[in-house]
């Protein structure tokens, strides 16, 4: 029940980027220069960390190349929703929009990496005081 749950929240959040990114949008001035980059890497963060909550739940879940994986398919979903872009009218598909996904989906990755690495250390660390303290 676990895995789908995380599974659906995972698509779920995936299909709201394609839903935002699908939209055309009128030119309008932004709050600062490049402030649509921040949006791009503002999004993409949670999907590089969704993909390691979610393939944490697979058969990869103690393969080193999890964390990997996560990352080019969170790369790939980047590059499917830049190049989605080029069909519809008044977008367009932009390279720095692209780096921005990446970046962003990669110190998700990262991020989730680290929240893993400290979990282990507190279990490990909360169960050594446990023993210690009989």
């Amino acid at each position: 029940m676990i895995k789908l749950f995380r599974l659906l929240v995972t698509l779920a959040y995936a299909g709201v980027l394609f839903y935002l990114f699908s939209f055309p949008f009128p030119e309008t001035p932004p709050l600062f220069r490049h402030a649509d980059k921040v949006f791009h890497f503002g999004l993409y963060f949670p999907m590089g960390f969704l993909a390691v909550w979610t393939l944490r739940l697979t058969r990869f879940r103690y393969s080193p190349r999890l964390l990997w994986i996560a990352f080019i398919a969170t790369l790939l979903y980047g590059l499917f929703t830049e190049l989605n872009q080029m069909l519809i009218p008044e977008r367009d598909a932009d390279l720095l929009d692209l780096c921005a996904n990446i970046i962003g989906g990669f110190l998700g990755v990262s991020f989730a990496a680290w929240l893993i690495r400290q979990m282990k250390h507190e279990h490990f660390s909360w169960s050594l005081r446990k023993r210690n303290s009989c």
